[in-house]
């Protein structure tokens, strides 16, 4: 189901044309022979996106923005990464009230199909999967800890004490670094991923949510929830390079960088948009308003896109990122939290 698109920030609503138009852009990407994506035969991206509370992934084709696919995975799923490959989904689930398994659930992208489930640790909410494939890195909320997991045995690795409820974790492209934010104790701890220990604990502005490397692992990224802000650290020295407080009253929550480490695009919860900010000047340089209460937020392969999941009104928004609106709105499942690309 597709719903009409919101309007864009002239208040003018984009239209079929400008829907047309996006789907016939993604297509040219996904299919042309000429086109990046398709130097080699593949599948085309699909965007898959956990819903909390139906216990469900909806996968989702943006060339037709329309969702395929419903996957019931058993438990209340909220984190969701792909392989590097990405022939497999793997999405964080744990038990309501009591009732279910903790587990992350492997989800094989070609077939749509849950294939195994793993082993988690308590309650886990978030997960990384390291550069190499091989290693699933879990914050564990109800533990204060973070778990790390043979990707195809389910076997466990280490685990290790972090900050109170922690939420959002990160593996740097490198293959040194995992980053995980901790919401009680408003800390970030960094984990030394080849020794498979603790390294140091930075400390965030209120309630550090989500967190994310550039491409080149030189700069760590976190949102605040209470804070309302965006903060930037140097991963060489762990020196904190700028932090800006959000315009107007938001709720910082997920993040995505772009390739070239411009831009960092940020949900604002309840303020319901997509804060673009310019890592140059660290100012907002645009706000796209979205869904209602947008949590998880990726960008497609190519950066062209931008999708996130919005969690109150239960669906997911595409964002043309250059034209800075959105051009198509998906019904997804109820409670839409988390979000992920992956052919």
């Amino acid at each position: 189901m597709v719903r009409r698109q919101l309007p864009n920030r002239s208040g003018r609503p984009a239209g079929a044309a400008s829907l047309a138009a996006a789907a016939a852009a993604l297509s040219a990407v996904l299919f042309s022979p000429s086109g990046s994506a398709s130097a080699t035969p593949t599948r085309p991206e699909r965007v898959w996106v956990t819903n909390e509370r139906s216990e469900s992934v909806t996968v989702i084709d943006p060339v037709r923005a329309e969702a395929v696919a419903t996957i019931e995975v058993g438990g209340r799923a909220r984190g969701i990464q792909p392989s590097p490959d990405g022939r497999t989904l793997y999405v964080a689930i744990s038990a309501r009230q009591g009732v279910g398994q903790n587990a992350i659930v492997c989800i094989d992208a070609e077939t749509g199909r849950a294939v195994r489930r793993l082993p988690s640790g308590p309650d886990p909410e978030q997960l990384a999967v390291s550069p190499d494939g091989r290693t699933l890195w879990i914050s564990n909320e109800d533990s204060s800890r973070a778990s790390a997991i043979d990707a195809v045995s389910g076997r466990l690795l280490v685990s290790l004490p972090v900050g109170e409820e922690p939420e959002g974790v990160a593996a740097s492209p490198d293959g040194r670094w995992v980053a995980v934010t901790s919401e009680h104790t408003s800390t970030i701890s960094i984990l030394d991923a080849r020794r498979r220990r603790a390294a140091r604990r930075l400390f965030a502005d209120a309630r550090p949510r989500s967190v994310q490397f550039s491409r080149d692992s030189g700069t760590l990224y976190a949102t605040a929830e209470i804070g309302g802000s965006l903060s930037a650290w140097n991963t060489r020295s762990w020196k904190p390079l700028w932090r800006l407080t959000l315009p107007g009253p938001v709720k910082a929550v997920g993040l995505a960088v772009s390739a070239d480490g411009r831009r960092v695009f940020v949900t604002t919860s309840h303020a319901n948009g997509v804060d673009v900010v310019d890592t140059a000047t660290h100012a907002v340089a645009a706000n796209i308003p979205v869904g209602r209460r947008p949590w998880g937020i990726v960008l497609s392969s190519d950066g062209r896109f931008l999708y996130t999941a919005n969690g109150v009104s239960g669906d997911v928004s595409i964002v043309d990122v250059a034209a800075g609106r959105v051009v198509a709105t998906v019904k997804a499942g109820d409670g839409p939290w988390g979000v992920a690309v992956a052919r």
